[in-house]
């Protein structure tokens, strides 16, 4: 941790500010990286200890200029609605689209057998969400064991089994969208994504995936975030129009699915209205689905707390 995030962000300083190393074209997905520091992989705060001192400690390390605020802005859901428009599963899409449905709870409640009620605050709420995630990108019961084990100590190999098939019968649309992506690449045929219409030539992907068959999450993958990072990238690049009308205010980082601002407080609520605003017009195209953000304000990038917007 302190030679690949802090050593690295003390070298990065220059005018008293960090200033990473950013490259907007060098993922076949499209998604941001960085570099020296990698900044957006400084842990967020509820992974687990880390030798003596807890990962989060590192985020409260990053402050905002004297007089200003950070404002977040992390897309709700983004990657399983990305799922559900890819796949066309209108199940999902529905349960996504409500407002006043909570998706994770909800199919908790189904799949465990727990009152809906006690759902949001079971442990196996969390095995659900790590667990459907690592099963959309196509991974098999025995490498997604492999993969969640460490988190959840109790989860037997046979019970991933029997999850994974319970899905497979709930999300049918989900597996016909592998199966259509598994004959075009085969085939060696050009695969059209439904999201952003991008387009990769199977054989381009097999050679990047070192194999089809053998890394068959990597074509799974693929559309999934680019999706993702295509939606996140046209709304970042209309917020920092936005921002130029508010004096003082600037994109500061990217992570992914989360957006960072730097302003003053007096600007914090026009800026998480901008981030709203922008991510409404976004979801347009892909009715009934609205891709929400969850705004918070803080003078730490770990420590906030919500803006309504």
């Amino acid at each position: 941790l302190r030679s690949t995030f802090v050593d690295a962000a003390i070298r990065a300083v220059f005018n008293g500010r960090i200033h990473p190393d950013w490259r907007a074209c060098m993922t076949l997905t499209g998604r941001w990286t960085v570099k020296a520091p990698p900044i957006h992989g400084v842990p967020k705060e509820e992974r687990r200890k880390v030798k003596y001192f807890k990962a989060s400690n590192l985020r409260e390390v990053f402050v905002p200029s004297p007089g200003k605020v950070l404002v977040w802005g992390d897309v709700d859901q983004l990657e399983l609605k990305v799922i559900a428009i890819v796949s066309r599963c209108q199940s999902l899409v529905d349960a996504l689209a409500d407002p006043k449905r909570n998706v994770h709870t909800e199919y908790t409640s189904r799949l465990f057998g727990i009152p809906l009620d006690q759902a949001g605050d079971s442990p196996l709420r969390r095995l659900w969400k790590n667990f459907i995630f690592q099963w959309c990108y196509g991974g098999t019961p025995d490498a997604i064991f492999a993969k969640l084990r460490v988190d959840f100590p109790d989860l037997k190999p046979h019970e991933c089994v029997k999850l994974h098939y319970r899905l497979r019968r709930e999300f049918p649309e989900i597996v016909a969208w592998w199966d259509e992506i598994a004959r075009e690449l085969n085939a060696g045929q050009g695969v059209e994504w439904p999201v952003m219409r991008a387009k990769m030539l199977g054989r381009r992907i097999r050679n990047f995936c070192g194999g089809f068959e053998e890394n068959r999450n990597e074509a799974f993958n693929f559309p999934i975030q680019e999706g993702g990072a295509s939606i996140v990238n046209a709304a970042t690049t209309r917020i920092d129009d936005g921002l130029a009308e508010i004096s003082g205010a600037g994109l500061v980082l990217q992570v992914h699915d989360e957006l960072g601002v730097e302003c003053w407080e007096r600007d914090a609520l026009r800026v998480g209205k901008l981030m709203q605003d922008v991510f409404t017009e976004v979801s347009k195209p892909f009715k009934p689905l609205v891709f929400r953000v969850k705004i918070e304000q803080g003078k730490r990038w770990s420590v906030g707390e919500k803006l309504a917007a």
